[in-house]
């Protein structure tokens, strides 16, 4: 159930990033990216995540 959680969260993520896109295209969609990536990180979700290989 976690998985499913943190993989929705992160859709959550770029949806709303493609709306802000929308709304205000002046600004890089990178920075948008990274700005939802850190208000993303403050979740509770994502505050044991690792990449592991």
């Amino acid at each position: 159930m976690q998985t499913f959680y943190t993989i929705a969260l992160l859709l959550t993520g770029v949806i709303l990033s493609n709306i802000i896109k929308q709304l205000v295209p002046r600004i890089p969609e990178a920075f948008i990216l990274i700005i939802v990536g850190v208000i993303l990180s403050f979740t509770p979700a994502f505050h044991n995540f690792e990449l592991r290989r």
